[in-house]
């Protein structure tokens, strides 16, 4: 998976920086940004960087922000991003991390539906939280993407059942920079709640990212269903 995303460095960058990824500029960085004012966290962690963007725009000197990544090229690339901002970078996978630090905020934008082993993923993560801490994670809506981007084909895809393939994923205003090779888990919802609940957590809230149709018509069309879904978590104290 590293590596997919060693070839798509220079494309997210670009996709990024000059705003034709409308998903990440208009949707998820104002949905980011007013998440954690209204958390207020003092110590936030972002699981899966990327380009290190994100982090970018929530980074504060009073806020203490850890990120990481496993891709190589994601991480250089964040390095120079995050060159004047107050987070630590580290190249590894969460399964790797090593911190004696528990964080107020964890965030992982668009990572799970990558992730093969979706349990020892989120049981990397509860170990980084303590009893007060929010795990906030965004994803492809389970039971509507598909009808979006079809990446599997009616023969293949039954809503509750799990499948996997290697994607070619593009975007709608950069469909000439396709990102080839890009692993890709449907999941249903349940088994998002219930591996969290294996890992020690549960469902604290959701959001179906649904934007105003201003934000819609920029796609070039008004959406129908939400594409994208957000699931906020916390360790259960049972």
């Amino acid at each position: 998976m590293a590596e997919t995303w060693n070839k798509a460095a220079d494309v997210r960058r670009h996709q990024i920086e000059s705003g034709v990824d409308i998903t990440f500029c208009k949707v998820f960085i104002p949905f980011f940004e007013e998440i954690v004012k209204q958390l207020n966290p003092s110590t936030i962690l972002e699981v899966g960087c990327g380009t290190g963007h994100l982090s970018a725009k929530l980074a504060t000197n009073e806020r203490k922000m850890q990120a990481i990544d496993p891709s190589e090229n994601m991480c250089s690339l964040a390095f120079e991003i995050l060159n004047e901002k107050s987070v630590k970078l580290e190249k590894c996978f969460i399964e790797d991390f090593t911190s004696t630090e528990k964080f107020d905020l964890i965030l992982s934008h668009m990572c799970v539906q990558t992730v093969s082993d979706l349990e020892s993923f989120f049981s990397s993560i509860s170990c980084f939280l303590s009893g007060n801490s929010t795990f906030i994670f965004s994803l492809p809506h389970p039971c509507f993407y598909n009808n979006y981007k079809s990446f599997f084909k009616d023969s293949e895809y039954i809503y509750m059942k799990p499948n996997s393939k290697s994607i070619t994923l593009t975007i709608t205003k950069d469909p000439e920079r396709p990102i080839d090779d890009i692993p890709y888990n449907h999941r249903p919802l349940s088994h998002y709640i219930k591996a969290l609940a294996t890992s020690g957590m549960y469902l604290k809230d959701m959001d179906e990212i649904f934007p105003e149709k201003s934000i819609q018509m920029l796609y070039g069309k008004l959406w129908k269903e939400p594409r994208y879904l957000v699931i906020h978590a916390t360790l259960d104290h049972k």
